[in-house]
């Protein structure tokens, strides 16, 4: 069975919600459909329950093993440079906390990464003798910084704003 992560990016700024995290990606929210019509399209009298939940965004770094492993150590692989999972942050915002607790025992070794500790741990590699598997890693983070930095046209955040990705994997 594979090994999947979910990314999630946050931002907080002393301007916005009173310093708090703010989730920056697309979600919808829990409620009706009925935008299903019939032949004739008429509405059907049937209304639909759509959970609340992220809409998928395939820009966001995928699969990759040798990634996993330097992230969260023990996942998929370990490396004498992995991080040591975190856990969720205590200031998690609502969105993400309840899309963890939807995965439910099939989320595991959570964790978050800032900007700044994104761009720390590619000059650590970078200062490492490169093999394939480093190539492939610092990547994946550059992968993960672009990620975090498509930035919805909805929200307006400074460039001097905190943000951070918070992530977990399942199997």
């Amino acid at each position: 069975m594979g090994c999947d992560i979910h990314l999630f990016k946050e931002y907080r700024s002393p301007d916005i919600n009173n310093n708090k995290w703010v989730s920056y990606d697309y979600w919808y929210s829990e409620g009706t459909n009925t935008s299903i019509y019939d032949t004739a399209g008429l509405p059907l009298a049937k209304k639909y329950t759509i959970p609340m939940g992220r809409v998928f965004d395939d820009s966001a770094p995928s699969r990759n093993y040798a990634a996993f492993g330097m992230l969260a150590e023990g996942v998929r692989g370990e490396y004498p440079y992995s991080v040591e999972c975190r856990g969720l942050p205590d200031d998690l915002t609502y969105l993400v906390r309840t899309e963890h607790k939807g995965w439910g025992a099939d989320a595991h070794s959570a964790t978050y990464f800032t900007e700044v500790e994104l761009n720390a741990l590619i000059i650590r590699l970078s200062i490492m003798t490169a093999d394939e598997t480093i190539n492939r890693q610092k990547a994946y983070l550059h992968h993960m910084l672009e990620y975090m930095n498509q930035i919805p046209f909805e929200f307006h955040i400074e460039e001097s704003t905190e943000k951070r990705i918070v992530f977990w994997f399942d199997n």
